[in-house]
């Protein structure tokens, strides 16, 4: 897939603002030692290819007639609605090895009985190739019991894809579920009502 892009006239809050009122995405692309480039993209095709291609995506970018292959990079977005409010796009060559964050996917599925499965690390940063870029990992936790736990050593990842993060991190582990606190019923005795003693008066 590719993206037409066009060159910004103005930069800033303002123009931004003007941008994407217009359906405009403003965006920066660079890499490679080349001059910044500030252009925008089409709000509806950037966000289509996100869905499509998730936010490593690699695609070609015109911009006045020169094409050149990108890689999608530092999403904005607001911070309510979620709405895409800019991006960079990393220029990159074929064959090159590029970082890049991959998310990591839980599998527990529906037999857990015991345990609560917690998440500690969401994404792993790797190294790869343009065209290898995996969507995401996945990891098994069914087979957790509690108290056990998965590091980054334990994701299935191709051998021609190298991991960046530590491999000692925790991905995952299964925690004892929180029990509920009871209200302790205590049966109160009862309590006599102190007698209250006058004074006796004094015979003369």
């Amino acid at each position: 897939m590719g993206l037409k892009a066009e060159l910004r006239e103005k930069t800033g809050s303002g123009a931004s603002t003007r941008d994407r009122n217009e359906g405009r995405l403003p965006a920066v692309i660079y890499g490679h030692g080349a001059e910044p480039q500030n252009v925008t993209l089409d709000s509806l095709e950037v966000g289509l290819l996100i869905r499509d291609q998730g936010e490593n995506a690699v695609f070609d970018v015109d911009v006045n007639g020169k094409k050149q292959q990108v890689l999608l990079k530092g999403i904005q977005r607001s911070a309510i609605k979620r709405q895409l409010l800019s991006v960079d796009l990393q220029t990159i060559i074929a064959g090159e090895k590029i970082t890049v964050n991959i998310p990591v996917v839980l599998e527990d599925g529906p037999s857990r009985t015991l345990g609560t499965v917690e998440q500690h690390l969401s994404e792993v940063e790797v190294k790869t190739t343009p065209n290898n870029i995996p969507s995401e990992f996945v990891l098994d936790t069914s087979s957790l019991e509690i108290g056990d736990n998965l590091t980054v050593a334990d994701l299935t990842i191709p051998a021609d894809i190298e991991v960046v993060t530590d491999p000692t991190y925790t991905v995952a582990s299964v925690a004892a579920p929180q029990a509920e606190e009871e209200e302790e019923t205590t049966a109160g005795d009862e309590v006599s009502e102190p007698e209250v003693i006058g004074e006796a008066d004094e015979e003369e």
